[in-house]
């Protein structure tokens, strides 16, 4: 995917010499090219994947697994817990 944006950036450029008065059109192009993410990256399992988990799943009080913020009975143990 790296290529493709490389190839298109330097297609922006060029077509930003070859017309002058779409220079600033060409450059607006180019960053986006530069800052584009490849739609086939794996999601993100990081700080923020962290803060989105903790507003939809909690740990039950018994086994202290992950189960769903509404649930009303564990998974992993089969105890009834309070919701939330």
């Amino acid at each position: 995917m790296a290529k493709l944006t490389f190839i298109f950036a330097i297609l922006c450029l060029l077509i930003g010499l070859i017309f002058p008065p779409f220079i600033m059109i060409a450059i607006i192009m180019l960053l986006i090219a530069l800052f584009l993410k490849p739609t086939n990256q794996k999601p993100d399992n990081g700080f923020l994947a962290g803060l989105k988990r903790g507003l939809y799943e909690r740990k039950c009080p018994y086994c202290l697994s992950q189960i769903p913020a509404d649930a009303l009975k564990c998974k992993h143990c089969g105890e009834f817990v309070k919701p939330d």
